[in-house]
């Protein structure tokens, strides 16, 4: 699979044997599994790999599924942790994310995958960033390790509900896919460690709404204080049982994934958001249907709206409103120019008053 599409892409060790040798080359960029991650304010590119495409599960969606026709590979540790240095040593890669099927349990598979992680943080004295996956079934012990050696550590959700989660892998438990979460989060808080906690939806395989996803998001983030949540676009795996589903739209994606910044950043509640039979406008940014549906279309003065409300105008960002506060204690805003020099996008005249006048008329948004 290709990470160009944002899959996880698996290759056996000979395969990848090929391409570090490969990059000696001027000019070669053979490196098509590396991706670019943010870590902190950066971003820098990530080896992803699974450890191995064999699977004991039989998920609908999944293009590793056990009884999908595709050809098997695994890793062994010392192997994935050579070929990962490798690449870091040449600086194709700066950070790692180990996924996998499972083959035989998941214990065996998990201890696997710590294994690698404690090769590469040991023997090769890697100190870099690391995102370990973390394998529905997986033991306490497994988790806590994990949590010892990695900068994150995941697992997916996959649905909003244990009756959902049936529908398209009704060999997992909702409440095997929780622990993890629950245990690691903490592990994190006893051993006063900063390793990030996420986990990922997949979007439309069986017919949630936005409404729902959002509601779950928040939930799980209050209760695990989770640093991100991803959303994949379902898209139809040719040979799997959701072949011919329809592929849903990565706007709808984009969309959630606003949503998901505004609640972790800005405070924004689900009942806050504007849904149309549950799902959240796709040619909409969010916020500006958040606007509509606490303000009703009243403009909002510059000069006098606290932090909270200004973070709800579409075009300003938590920067801006903060900048906006600073020169209201030194100087009254009277021009659209001051506003937009402080960062506010155009849009944002749209929704406000500066010093009792609007101004979206004579600074329209460009188009």
């Amino acid at each position: 699979m290709d990470l160009k599409s944002g899959k996880i892409f698996s290759m056996n060790e000979e395969g990848l044997k090929t391409l570090v040798s490969l990059a000696e080359f001027e000019g070669t960029d053979p490196f098509e599994f590396i991706s670019y991650a943010q870590c902190g304010n950066k971003k820098i590119p990530l080896f992803k790999v699974l450890f191995t495409n064999y699977c004991e599960k039989n998920c609908l969606y999944c293009a590793n599924r056990r009884d999908r026709d595709v050809r098997r590979f695994s890793f062994t540790p010392e192997s994935l942790s050579k070929t990962f240095y490798e690449l870091y040593r040449r600086k194709n890669a700066e950070g790692i994310f180990i996924s996998s099927g499972i083959h035989h349990n998941s214990l065996n598979t998990m201890e696997k995958i710590l294994d690698t992680a404690e090769i590469l943080r040991k023997k090769y004295e890697y100190k870099g960033y690391m995102h370990l996956k973390l394998l529905p079934g997986a033991d306490s012990s497994s988790i806590e390790r994990a949590v010892e050696l990695a900068d994150r550590v995941s697992i997916n959700l996959e649905t909003i509900s244990p009756e959902k989660l049936k529908e398209i892998a009704n060999e997992k438990s909702f409440r095997e896919l929780l622990f993890p979460l629950e245990f690691a989060h903490k592990t994190r808080l006893k051993k006063e460690k900063r390793t990030g906690i996420c986990t990922q939806f997949i979007v439309g395989a069986c017919g949630e709404k936005d409404s729902e996803i959002i509601k779950t998001t928040f939930l799980m983030r209050k209760a695990f204080n989770l640093d991100r949540v991803y959303y994949s676009a379902f898209y139809p795996v040719p040979q799997t049982p959701l072949e011919n589903l329809r592929a849903v739209s990565k706007n709808r994606e984009f969309r959630l994934y606003q949503a998901f910044y505004l609640m972790k950043n800005y405070g924004v509640k689900p009942d806050d958001f504007y849904f149309e039979d549950g799902f959240l406008r796709e040619d909409e940014d969010p916020k500006e249907g958040i606007y509509k549906k606490i303000f009703k279309g009243k403009l909002i003065e510059v000069n006098k709206a606290p932090l909270e409300v200004l973070l709800l105008v579409p075009g300003i960002g938590m920067k801006t409103a903060k900048k906006i506060l600073e020169n209201r204690r030194v100087l009254r805003i009277k021009h659209p120019v001051q506003l937009l020099r402080m960062g506010a996008r155009r849009k944002s005249l749209k929704y406000l008053l500066i010093d009792g006048k609007s101004y979206e008329k004579e600074y329209p948004v460009l188009i």
